[in-house]
């Protein structure tokens, strides 16, 4: 085999595969750790998320925002595939592993200063004098390292993610801390955007520094540049349409409506934004586990199933039930002036549900090397997205932009499901959702009989939910709890 023919990944010898209860339990661990991060990480951004929306005019913070939301769309642009390609590779391939980390930073690194420069530009474009083009400026920067990031992956194939989720935490902390600083002081509200800078650069380094210690020289299978590209491009193609389609709504919300009304909107994103950062994190880990698993339709289901299954007893009910007391969300994170704001973000936490789905089998793709399908099913999202934004907002406003992030991420959802039909055996995955469905009832049924700005309501609700949860056996396998009250007691 020679390493420059793409084809011939398939003909990789992968590495002995562990038992699935192994895989899972491993997976249920590391996604934990990065689950408690991410908490963490969100009460920091939660709290300073807060006093920005009342520190700041509603102008500033939708121009702030708009600047961030382009940040974060060029952001998503920088992973060309990189991250997937190695931390699939690291898990299959037996050695080489220190080629494949220094190729693959070089490459990632290479294209984030591309799109760092293009931040820039449109910084400049947009007008250093205002509070949008100075916000992206100060950013581009950070974006520029971003390809570094990739050295994280090294820690995710091997299900070691402690020291790197403290390392988020410290800096996270640090960050939330020192925009509450700069709002509160009452300093220019650009010097927000310069603290973010500064402090994602210092995780950036401090963790790509860790990862290069932790992999030693190795002989054996060495990569080259033209291999990893090959591999990555059609990965980083459709995650970049993905990222696009679910974001490039308030880029474009920008330049068609004013900033003030454009707030609300913003508002709302942020809130799925964060939820959603949640799924990856899991699917990060559990990746490697799948790819380990493509060559066993039965045990691919069966792993996919399991980790459906932790989704289904925690994030979903925590998207459900900020869709029923959506009121308190946006209350208790914005504050009254953006009450307006509340069926937008219903509106996309129903797009989050249906995202949910779309991480899990979206993964089993990538781990099934079906990037080409993605593709395809992305770029008409993102394609009816920007066509429906442009014709639609001003017509009937960000409104517009809520429904179609929704039929999009259905759109995809639907067309993943199709594809894998006969290629994954989806009754487990049916299993693994009807008890913890029937769990989210009393959470609907408080929010309708208490009402839905009741924090009686939130309290009935969660308690209701975690009784039936428990009554119906219907906690996933791998959870540390009572056997009679996981799903093995079925």
């Amino acid at each position: 085999m020679t390493t420059t023919d793409v084809t011939a990944v398939d003909a990789v010898e992968v590495a002995a595969s562990e038992p699935l209860s192994d895989v899972s339990r491993k997976v249920g661990r590391s996604a934990a750790v990065l689950v408690v991060r991410r908490i963490v990480v969100t009460a920091a951004s939660a709290l300073s998320t807060v006093i920005l929306a009342r520190r700041l005019s509603i102008s500033d913070f939708g121009a702030y925002s708009a600047g961030l939301a382009t940040y974060y769309l060029l952001l998503s642009a920088c992973d060309l595939g990189f991250n997937a390609v190695l931390v699939r590779e690291l898990a299959i391939r037996p050695s080489g592993h220190a080629s494949w980390l220094r190729i693959t930073t070089q490459l990632a690194l290479i294209w984030s200063l591309v799109i760092g420069g293009a931040l820039l530009v449109i910084g400049l474009a947009a007008g250093p004098g205002g509070l949008r083009g100075q916000t992206m400026l100060a950013l581009s920067p950070a974006l520029a390292l971003t390809g570094m990031t990739v050295t994280r992956q090294v820690f995710m194939a091997t299900y070691d993610v402690r020291r790197i989720a403290m390392i988020d935490m410290v800096a996270n902390i640090a960050q939330s801390a020192g925009l509450c600083l700069v709002a509160l002081a009452g300093f220019p509200t650009a010097l927000l955007a310069v603290w973010i800078a500064v402090t994602t650069i210092a995780d950036t380094l401090v963790i790509a520094r860790m990862a290069v210690r932790e992999v030693p020289r190795s002989p054996g299978d060495r990569a080259n540049h033209r291999l990893i590209l090959r591999m990555a491009l059609p990965l980083g193609l459709t995650s970049i349409l993905a990222s696009a389609y679910f974001m490039v709504d308030i880029s474009i919300d920008g330049f068609l409506v004013r900033p003030a009304a454009l707030a609300g909107y913003a508002a709302a994103v942020k809130v799925l934004t964060i939820l959603l950062s949640l799924p990856g994190l899991v699917m990060g880990v559990a990746l490697p586990g799948l790819s380990r698993q493509t060559s066993d339709p039965s045990t691919l289901s069966e792993l996919t199933a399991r980790v459906w299954h932790w989704f289904a007893t925690t994030l979903l009910p925590l998207t459900i039930g900020m869709l029923v007391f959506a009121p308190i969300v946006m209350g208790v994170i914005f504050g009254p002036a953006y009450a307006h704001a509340v069926g937008l973000l219903r509106i996309l936490l129903a797009s989050g549900v249906i995202a949910l789905l779309s991480n899990v089998v979206g993964n089993v793709l990538v781990a099934q090397r079906r990037a080409a399908v993605m593709l395809v099913q992305n770029s008409v999202a993102l394609g009816l997205n920007v066509i429906g934004n442009v014709l639609l907002v001003p017509r009937v406003g960000v409104i517009a932009s809520a429904w179609l992030t929704l039929g999009t991420e259905a759109l995809v959802c639907g067309a993943s499901l199709a594809w894998l039909m006969g290629r994954l055996r989806f009754r487990p995955l049916a299993a693994a959702t009807v008890r913890p469905a029937l769990a989210l009832v009393p959470i609907a049924a408080a929010g309708w009989l208490l009402g839905t700005g009741s924090w009686l309501a939130v309290a009935v609700g969660t308690v209701a939910f975690l009784l039936v949860l428990s009554l119906l056996g219907a906690w996933p396998a791998d959870a540390p709890l009572p056997r009679r009250l996981t799903a093995d007691a079925a």
